[in-house]
């Protein structure tokens, strides 16, 4: 249940209250990609923590080989992937992993990261903002859950009379209250999956917490994923789904948030979905170049626009995708919190340009600076155990001015781009 995440508060952080007290911040945008770990995307970034080695169950060392960001096998990552490839800690079992799609993957196909120039525009991301390179996804499974951590630093309850079960593998039948599915619930005490979840919920979020507050906030995501994707986060809560003035926050196209940007117009807290094809999620037949441009187009708009000034732009992952990483958790809160090391940049005026950060952060953290820049107190979930980003950002020095990230493909491409979900084949996890 919710109150189990208040356990670990003689080791963690104190939740959340009031406001910082000088913020300049009033937008944050939350940029949310698809299933890749640390390793995966920043492999040799300077002064991160990061391997050329890893090692299989049997003790062999297995070396990491460069390949394409975009492959045409899918990595699998459900929970039982999770705890194989994690194996007690030792961060060795990853020889045995599977494909959820694709084929002919070469022999320890897990043990990869993305070649640098396909990934260029986040490592110079990365270097306009600042890296953070312990920061570990919430939970321990596929996207569905992944998309609702970072709204709701939970996944869960799935019902009042199930407190203790979280949703862990995605839904089938349906992904949304407009037509619910059904999919494998955790026990949060003992790891079994031996529940099922319908794709409709009813726990608070952030959002309730910024309207509550008089704050406003915005969901960007494609027409085609909007009442039916598991990446539609607030399409599976019912009393915003179901409300019209709340859901017209939840906003098609995607590309809306650029012209928001010109326009003045951004809301004090947005997230943004891109379509599948944008997402990086492995498996597909697309360019590489989709995602990191895709990111690049939003840092692109906002840094341009009058807003850049008194905002925060955050990249993030859903989850680890099933890709090597070699740094455990530091902690274990319950059977299912907290997963592997996943991606995490910031870039803004106040952001300490250039650095790598060390601190331990979790997806709770995300939500914790979110409270803690707008007093909006705390979910009482994820985000009561994490920190809150401070050791990202320096709001005493001079505001840095916006470098321009260079992407292989223009913003126009995206305005332009067919809206995509998965295509025939592909899983969409």
């Amino acid at each position: 249940m919710r109150s189990l995440v208040f356990l670990c508060l003689s080791m963690c952080m104190l939740a959340p209250s009031a406001a910082y007290a000088d913020t300049p911040i009033q937008h944050i945008v939350i940029v949310l990609q698809e299933n890749r770990t640390f390793e995966n995307i920043f492999h040799g970034y300077p002064g991160a923590s990061t391997v050329d080695v890893g090692v299989d169950h049997l003790g062999n060392k297995v070396t990491l080989q460069a390949v394409p960001l975009m492959t045409p096998y899918d990595p699998a990552h459900q929970y039982k992937n999770w705890v194989a490839e994690y194996d007690n800690g030792k961060m060795d079992g990853f020889d045995g992993e599977k494909l959820d799609f694709g084929s002919g993957p070469p022999a320890n196909f897990a043990y990869a990261y993305a070649q640098r120039s396909d990934v260029q525009p986040y490592w110079d991301m990365a270097a306009e903002g600042a890296l953070a390179d312990e920061f570990f996804a919430d939970h321990r499974s596929q996207s569905f859950a992944g998309h609702q951590f970072p709204i709701a630093g939970a996944s869960g309850p799935i019902s009042m009379a199930l407190p203790n079960y979280y949703a862990s593998e995605n839904p089938s039948g349906g992904q949304t209250c407009d037509k619910p599915g059904s999919g494998l619930a955790i026990n949060l005490t003992t790891g079994a999956e031996d529940q099922k979840y319908t794709s409709c919920f009813d726990y608070q979020t952030l959002a309730d917490l910024l309207v509550a507050k008089g704050k406003t906030w915005r969901f960007y995501i494609d027409a085609t994923s909007k009442t039916s994707s598991y990446v539609s986060s607030f399409a599976v809560i019912s009393h915003i789904r179901n409300n019209a003035t709340q859901w017209a926050n939840v906003v098609s196209p995607a590309t809306t948030v650029l012209s928001d940007a010109q326009s003045g117009a951004l809301p004090n807290v947005a997230w943004v979905i891109g379509s599948f094809a944008n997402s990086d999620h492995a498996g597909q037949t697309v360019p590489s170049s989709n995602g990191p441009s895709w990111v690049a187009s939003i840092m692109n708009g906002i840094g341009a626009s009058s807003s850049w000034g008194s905002t925060a732009i955050v990249l993030v992952y859903d989850d680890w995708g099933g890709w090597y990483d070699e740094t455990a958790p530091p902690v274990t809160f319950n059977a299912f919190e907290p997963g592997f090391r996943i991606p995490f940049v910031v870039v803004s005026p106040y952001a300490k340009r250039g650095t790598v950060d060390h601190t331990v952060h979790y997806m709770g953290s995300l939500l914790h600076y979110v409270e803690m820049t707008f007093g909006l107190g705390s979910l009482g979930t994820s985000d009561a155990r994490s920190d809150d980003l401070t050791s990202m950002f320096d709001y005493t020095q001079q505001p840095l001015n916006y470098a321009t990230i260079n992407a292989p493909q223009a913003a126009q491409a995206f305005f332009n781009q067919r809206p995509s979900g998965p295509g025939p084949g592909e899983d969409p996890d």
